[in-house]
């Protein structure tokens, strides 16, 4: 009887699936300081937290078998290793052979090895510790500067093989190095995202949006290919590109998955892109912390979020459309069955969103009230151009204006020419509706006058300058363009003629206070 339920237990060992024999540990470091000439970084113990909460969510690690070690030396990073290593080495054989140890590192490096705190972890003793695991698999990732080092690749070359089809061929047993930046290269950190471009990104692909073939997996391939491309292209706005790099020595036929969103989320909830594009993942309000800048590459991709409200983004060519979802635990949210808002990106700069400028035209015709005793108002046409900035809008525009008048006696017509040349600085207060905006006004100004009578004189010519108030409200119509109506109290200096029968006598500095009022269309872009 005993041989009998013995057999029986080893052929169901022998037919159970090789995930239930696997383990997946993860040691995450993260150090916001290095040595001393290296400037503290802000987001690294962060980045290290959130890779191993994800992990531990949505991958096959149990809480016990996560370790985060923050703010702490090589010596430490080490043992922690070591005791892992042990752990795994106490497993039977089928389950070492299944296991897999990720070493997950955020923070300062250079090409010699890593910086955590003032102590040095060299590459050789980082690839030993690891290498020598007895786990089926063994992965490091580094996110530190000029970490490319550690895989021997430089500079772009190395970067262009590593495509989707490239990495078909990808082994499960053995080991491999994933890093930040290629040898020389520098890695970026961004305050908007609260993280490193390399991190950010690498967390995005584990919580599903790099799920390319939509089977509820992420494998290492589909993980580096999506943080490869995203890291590039968010690195395009600073100064130096940043390459990550990936030596695969891995064996096998299979591809090591290191999350299953669709098996393993239980406490957290998905939202659904559903079509390609841009999206920006906002926690609760609009000046709430980024959680996901996001690139879908095709519609009904997915990504895990925990529960809670959340304003997306989805970033178009003119404008953004703004989704207000809240996910709940194990909920799924399709985009497509949420209604939006359209925003243009004026607005979407004034509330700190993540495009930086908005640039606008306008064009307005209206009035200006006299400058001088006795005269009637003008009509004003005027084109400007302004750019948006987060906190105000600076504006440059040009004026013309025109205005008539017939002498008391009606012998003589009198017409005034001026042309402006003016700066604006305005702050803008964004209601649903319409949007308010104040500031003020200053201006180079040139005036002519032509006296046409019985006895010919000659044209008046003066330069001058103008400063004033401006309020503006605008209304959009479509997202490019805008109704608006604007106006204010303006003081002019001038130096004005004192004549006698015609004949300029003396002049003085005068400083008519008058009013002007326009109204037109802006458009942005």
């Amino acid at each position: 009887m005993i041989r009998i339920v013995a057999l029986v237990v080893f052929g169901l060992t022998c037919l159970m699936p090789k995930w239930a024999w696997a383990e997946t540990y993860v040691v995450a470091v993260g150090n916001n300081s290095g040595h001393r000439h290296e400037a503290p970084l802000r987001f690294a113990e962060r980045d290290a937290s959130i890779f191993a909460g994800v992990m531990t969510q949505l991958g096959d690690v149990r809480p016990e078998n996560a370790a985060v070690v923050l703010g702490r030396k090589a010596r430490r990073i080490q043992r922690t290793i070591e005791v892992f290593n042990r752990r795994i080495s106490r497993l039977p054989a089928r389950a070492r052979r299944a296991s897999t140890l990720v070493v997950f590192y955020s923070g300062h490096a250079d090409a010699r090895g890593l910086h955590p705190g003032k102590s040095t972890l060299s590459y050789d003793e980082l690839k030993t510790a690891v290498s020598t695991s007895p786990a089926g698999v063994k992965l490091i990732i580094i996110d530190g500067c000029r970490s490319g080092a550690l895989t021997r690749v430089k500079g772009v070359k190395r970067g262009k093989t590593f495509d989707i089809n490239a990495m078909s061929e990808l082994r499960s047993s053995g080991f491999a190095m994933i890093t930040s930046s290629a040898a020389g290269e520098d890695s970026h950190e961004s305050e908007r995202l609260r993280a490193s471009f390399f991190s950010h990104h690498l967390t995005n692909a584990i919580r599903g949006i790099g799920d390319y073939n939509g089977d509820g997996r992420v494998t290492l391939s589909e993980a580096y290919s999506y943080t490869y491309h995203q890291t590039l292209r968010s690195s395009g706005t600073t100064a130096s590109l940043q390459h990550p790099t990936f030596d695969n020595r891995l064996r096998g036929r299979a591809d090591v998955a290191l999350t299953e969103p669709g098996r393993f989320g239980r406490h957290v909830g998905f939202l659904v892109l559903h079509r390609p594009g841009t999206y920006l993942v906002v926690s609760a309000r609009r000046s709430g912390p980024v959680v996901a800048k996001l690139q879908a590459t095709k519609s009904g991709q997915r990504i895990s979020l925990p529960p809670g409200p959340y304003l997306v983004q989805e970033r178009r060519e003119d404008t953004y459309h703004e989704y207000v979802v809240r996910i709940g635990t194990r909920s799924e949210i399709d985009l497509a069955n949420v209604s939006s808002r359209t925003v243009a990106y004026a607005r979407l700069v004034r509330k700190g969103g993540p495009v930086a400028t908005s640039n606008t035209l306008t064009a307005l015709i209206g009035a200006r009230g006299p400058i001088l005793d006795g005269t009637s108002p003008g009509l004003q046409f005027g084109l400007g151009y302004s750019l948006d900035l987060p906190w105000l809008t600076l504006g440059l525009r040009g004026r013309f204006t025109t205005a008539s008048d017939t002498s008391d006696s009606g012998l003589a017509n009198v017409t005034r020419r001026e042309l402006g040349l003016g700066l604006t600085v305005e702050r803008y207060v964004d209601f649903e509706l319409l949007s308010l905006s104040f500031g003020l006004l200053t201006e180079l100004t040139y005036l002519q006058q032509h006296i046409d009578a019985f006895v010919e004189e000659p044209d008046r010519h003066a330069v001058g300058g103008a400063f004033g108030g401006l309020v503006a409200i605008e209304r959009e119509l479509i997202p490019e363009a805008s109704l608006r109506i604007e106006g204010g109290p303006i003081t002019f200096i001038l130096n004005r003629a004192q004549t006698i029968q015609g004949v300029q006598t003396s002049s003085t500095i005068d400083t008519p206070l008058t009013w002007w009022i326009a109204g037109g269309t802006a458009w942005r872009f």
